[in-house]
Protein backbone atom coordinates (compact mmCIF):
# COMPACT_ATOMS: atom_id res chain seq x y z
CA UNK A 1 0.00 0.00 0.00
CA UNK A 2 1.32 3.43 -0.85
CA UNK A 3 2.23 5.57 2.14
CA UNK A 4 -0.46 8.20 1.40
CA UNK A 5 -3.25 5.62 1.24
CA UNK A 6 -2.86 4.09 4.72
CA UNK A 7 -3.68 7.32 6.60
CA UNK A 8 -6.57 8.06 4.19
CA UNK A 9 -8.05 4.59 4.68
CA UNK A 10 -7.71 4.91 8.45
CA UNK A 11 -9.40 8.32 8.31
CA UNK A 12 -12.26 6.93 6.19
CA UNK A 13 -12.87 4.12 8.66
CA UNK A 14 -12.59 6.44 11.65
CA UNK A 15 -15.06 8.95 10.26
CA UNK A 16 -17.55 6.45 8.85
CA UNK A 17 -17.61 3.53 11.25
CA UNK A 18 -16.61 4.83 14.64
CA UNK A 19 -20.15 4.46 15.95
CA UNK A 20 -21.07 1.21 14.22
CA UNK A 21 -20.35 -1.10 17.14
CA UNK A 22 -22.32 0.96 19.64
CA UNK A 23 -25.15 1.69 17.26
CA UNK A 24 -25.50 -1.93 16.15
CA UNK A 25 -25.72 -3.20 19.69
CA UNK A 26 -27.82 -0.26 20.92
CA UNK A 27 -25.18 0.46 23.55
CA UNK A 28 -26.05 -2.65 25.50
CA UNK A 29 -22.53 -3.62 26.42
CA UNK A 30 -22.12 -5.64 23.24
CA UNK A 31 -25.33 -7.63 23.82
CA UNK A 32 -28.19 -7.47 21.38
CA UNK A 33 -31.57 -6.51 22.74
CA UNK A 34 -34.14 -9.28 22.46
CA UNK A 35 -37.85 -8.50 22.50
CA UNK A 36 -39.75 -10.22 25.29
CA UNK A 37 -42.91 -10.68 23.26
CA UNK A 38 -43.96 -10.48 19.63
CA UNK A 39 -46.72 -8.28 18.27
CA UNK A 40 -49.61 -10.47 17.11
CA UNK A 41 -49.76 -10.63 13.32
CA UNK A 42 -53.30 -9.29 13.19
CA UNK A 43 -52.30 -6.00 14.87
CA UNK A 44 -48.85 -5.52 13.32
CA UNK A 45 -48.38 -2.38 11.23
CA UNK A 46 -45.64 -1.26 8.91
CA UNK A 47 -43.52 1.50 10.40
CA UNK A 48 -41.50 3.65 8.00
CA UNK A 49 -37.76 3.47 8.58
CA UNK A 50 -36.33 6.47 10.40
CA UNK A 51 -34.23 8.75 8.21
CA UNK A 52 -30.79 9.95 9.27
CA UNK A 53 -30.14 13.32 10.77
CA UNK A 54 -27.44 15.50 9.24
CA UNK A 55 -26.09 18.38 11.28
CA UNK A 56 -23.23 20.22 9.62
CA UNK A 57 -20.97 17.44 8.37
CA UNK A 58 -22.20 14.88 10.94
CA UNK A 59 -24.57 12.14 9.81
CA UNK A 60 -26.29 10.01 12.45
CA UNK A 61 -28.21 7.01 11.15
CA UNK A 62 -29.32 4.76 14.03
CA UNK A 63 -31.68 2.80 11.76
CA UNK A 64 -28.67 1.66 9.75
CA UNK A 65 -26.41 1.30 12.78
CA UNK A 66 -23.71 3.91 12.21
CA UNK A 67 -22.71 7.54 12.34
CA UNK A 68 -20.30 9.35 10.03
CA UNK A 69 -18.41 12.55 9.52
CA UNK A 70 -18.97 13.59 5.91
CA UNK A 71 -15.65 14.73 4.40
CA UNK A 72 -15.52 18.38 3.31
CA UNK A 73 -16.85 18.80 -0.22
CA UNK A 74 -18.53 15.37 -0.26
CA UNK A 75 -22.26 14.62 -0.19
CA UNK A 76 -24.15 11.80 1.45
CA UNK A 77 -26.65 9.43 -0.13
CA UNK A 78 -28.05 7.79 3.00
CA UNK A 79 -30.47 4.95 2.45
CA UNK A 80 -29.31 4.66 -1.16
CA UNK A 81 -30.05 0.94 -1.34
CA UNK A 82 -32.17 -1.16 0.99
CA UNK A 83 -32.81 -4.71 -0.19
CA UNK A 84 -34.10 -7.14 2.41
CA UNK A 85 -31.61 -7.19 5.27
CA UNK A 86 -28.90 -5.39 3.27
CA UNK A 87 -28.50 -1.63 3.62
CA UNK A 88 -26.00 0.43 1.63
CA UNK A 89 -25.25 4.08 2.29
CA UNK A 90 -22.83 6.04 0.12
CA UNK A 91 -20.79 9.22 0.24
CA UNK A 92 -19.44 10.89 -2.93
CA UNK A 93 -16.65 13.36 -3.60
CA UNK A 94 -17.51 16.44 -5.65
CA UNK A 95 -14.71 15.90 -8.17
CA UNK A 96 -13.76 13.10 -10.50
CA UNK A 97 -10.22 11.91 -11.20
CA UNK A 98 -9.59 9.96 -14.40
CA UNK A 99 -13.35 9.51 -14.79
CA UNK A 100 -13.82 8.09 -11.28
CA UNK A 101 -15.88 9.88 -8.64
CA UNK A 102 -14.32 8.78 -5.35
CA UNK A 103 -16.88 7.27 -3.01
CA UNK A 104 -17.24 5.54 0.31
CA UNK A 105 -19.94 2.95 0.82
CA UNK A 106 -21.08 1.52 4.13
CA UNK A 107 -22.83 -1.83 3.74
CA UNK A 108 -24.65 -3.69 6.51
CA UNK A 109 -25.67 -7.24 5.64
CA UNK A 110 -28.10 -7.95 8.46
CA UNK A 111 -28.56 -11.04 10.61
CA UNK A 112 -25.13 -12.69 10.23
CA UNK A 113 -25.88 -15.34 12.87
CA UNK A 114 -23.03 -17.82 13.13
CA UNK A 115 -20.83 -16.01 10.59
CA UNK A 116 -17.35 -15.07 11.75
CA UNK A 117 -15.37 -12.18 10.33
CA UNK A 118 -13.01 -14.69 8.69
CA UNK A 119 -15.95 -16.54 7.05
CA UNK A 120 -17.38 -13.25 5.82
CA UNK A 121 -14.02 -12.07 4.46
CA UNK A 122 -13.37 -15.40 2.71
CA UNK A 123 -16.77 -15.24 0.98
CA UNK A 124 -16.36 -11.56 0.08
CA UNK A 125 -12.90 -12.12 -1.42
CA UNK A 126 -14.25 -15.04 -3.47
CA UNK A 127 -16.98 -12.73 -4.81
CA UNK A 128 -14.45 -10.00 -5.58
CA UNK A 129 -12.30 -12.52 -7.46
CA UNK A 130 -15.32 -13.57 -9.56
CA UNK A 131 -15.78 -9.89 -10.52
CA UNK A 132 -12.41 -10.09 -12.32
CA UNK A 133 -10.54 -8.11 -9.70
CA UNK A 134 -6.80 -7.78 -10.15
CA UNK A 135 -4.04 -6.95 -7.68
CA UNK A 136 -6.09 -8.44 -4.81
CA UNK A 137 -4.14 -8.16 -1.56
CA UNK A 138 -5.01 -8.65 2.08
CA UNK A 139 -3.56 -5.80 4.09
CA UNK A 140 -2.85 -5.39 7.78
CA UNK A 141 -5.98 -5.74 9.95
CA UNK A 142 -7.33 -2.78 11.88
CA UNK A 143 -9.73 -2.18 14.75
CA UNK A 144 -13.12 -0.63 13.97
CA UNK A 145 -15.53 0.22 16.80
CA UNK A 146 -13.75 -2.30 19.01
CA UNK A 147 -14.00 -5.06 16.40
CA UNK A 148 -11.06 -6.69 14.61
CA UNK A 149 -11.50 -5.87 10.90
CA UNK A 150 -9.80 -7.35 7.86
CA UNK A 151 -8.67 -5.12 5.00
CA UNK A 152 -8.27 -5.93 1.31
CA UNK A 153 -7.36 -3.85 -1.73
CA UNK A 154 -7.97 -4.64 -5.39
CA UNK A 155 -8.49 -3.10 -8.82
CA UNK A 156 -11.62 -3.39 -10.96
CA UNK A 157 -11.59 -2.41 -14.65
CA UNK A 158 -14.83 -1.91 -16.55
CA UNK A 159 -15.02 -0.35 -20.02
CA UNK A 160 -11.49 1.08 -19.67
CA UNK A 161 -12.42 2.74 -16.36
CA UNK A 162 -9.95 1.64 -13.65
CA UNK A 163 -11.08 1.80 -10.02
CA UNK A 164 -8.91 1.00 -6.98
CA UNK A 165 -10.94 -0.27 -4.04
CA UNK A 166 -10.18 -0.81 -0.37
CA UNK A 167 -12.58 -2.91 1.72
CA UNK A 168 -12.65 -2.97 5.51
CA UNK A 169 -14.72 -5.97 6.66
CA UNK A 170 -15.94 -7.11 10.08
CA UNK A 171 -18.92 -8.80 11.74
CA UNK A 172 -21.00 -7.67 14.72
CA UNK A 173 -24.05 -9.47 16.14
CA UNK A 174 -26.35 -7.31 13.95
CA UNK A 175 -24.38 -6.86 10.70
CA UNK A 176 -21.64 -8.13 8.47
CA UNK A 177 -20.05 -4.78 7.60
CA UNK A 178 -18.08 -3.63 4.57
CA UNK A 179 -16.72 -0.10 4.43
CA UNK A 180 -15.42 0.44 0.93
CA UNK A 181 -13.35 3.26 -0.53
CA UNK A 182 -13.34 3.44 -4.34
CA UNK A 183 -11.02 5.86 -6.13
CA UNK A 184 -8.90 6.32 -9.24
CA UNK A 185 -5.45 4.73 -8.85
CA UNK A 186 -3.83 8.08 -9.74
CA UNK A 187 -5.63 9.70 -6.77
CA UNK A 188 -3.63 7.53 -4.36
CA UNK A 189 -0.57 9.77 -4.52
Amino acid sequence: MKRGRAPLLAAVVATVAVASGVACDKGGGGKSETPTSAVPTSTATTVPEARPTITGNQLNYPAHGFAAAIPDGWHANPGGIVAGLTKIDTFFSAATVDGVQANISVTCEGDPAGVTTEDFVTNRLATITKRSATDLMRLDPMTVAGQQAQVASYTITRDQLVVRQYDVMFVTPKCAWTIELATAPSAEN
